[in-house]
């Protein structure tokens, strides 16, 4: 997962300079001050999963939940930076002059509930289901999934510009659409998966 980040994120991020990326509300190479503080804390957020994933197949118990704690507070950091970058992002293009499309406003949509709702459910339900591992595993696992919808639309980006659009096109559903054809509960009681959030089914045993 954290690979598919760097990757689809190198072009206007890691490995910006190499690209010449523009950014479009200013027309500069720059990338602003928001922008930069957006990218390193998402990527703390992806590479502190990575992290904690290893820590658990080392059997690092101790260590994963003294991380869960600064995971707790990066998480509040993720809403709060992420939820300004949405805002800054509409402000600058309309300061700009440029009018948020049709076609891009589902997009602003879907990125503002995965930042207000899904990602604070999933984390918080991850963090208060600690003590349960096959529960807790999921809800973080799928904190990241909706988070991952710019991460598509610069693949989207890299398969276009490569002329496979027909492929390309399947990364424009958004991560809730996903959720509800993959997942069907995040509720583990005594080796049953049942619970009030069913619908679906999920594909993490």
């Amino acid at each position: 997962m954290l690979t598919l980040v760097v990757v689809g994120f190198a072009r206007t991020f890691y490995a910006r300079p190499f690209f010449g990326a523009i950014d479009e509300p200013t027309r500069s190479a720059e990338l602003p001050r928001h922008l930069m503080l957006h990218g390193l804390v998402m990527t703390s957020w992806f590479a502190l999963v990575v992290t904690q994933t290893l820590l658990i197949a080392k059997r690092n118990v101790a260590l994963h939940r003294r991380l869960g704690i600064a995971g707790a507070a990066l998480a509040v950091l993720v809403v709060v930076v992420d939820m300004f970058t949405i805002v800054e992002y509409v402000v600058c293009r309309e300061a700009a002059g440029i009018a948020i499309t049709q076609q891009q406003q589902p997009v602003v949509v879907g990125d503002t509930l995965n930042v207000l709702v899904y990602f604070p459910l999933f984390t918080a339900g991850g963090l208060y289901l600690r003590r349960t591992p096959e529960a807790h595993k999921r809800l973080m696992l799928m904190s990241c999934v909706v988070m991952l919808d710019p991460v598509a639309a610069r693949f989207f980006t890299l398969f276009s510009i490569a002329g496979l659009r027909n492929f390309a096109a399947v990364l424009r559903f958004p991560s809730p659409f996903w959720l509800c054809r993959s997942w069907r509960t995040i509720w583990q009681r005594g080796g049953a998966l049942t619970g009030p959030l069913s619908a679906g089914s999920v594909g993490w045993r």
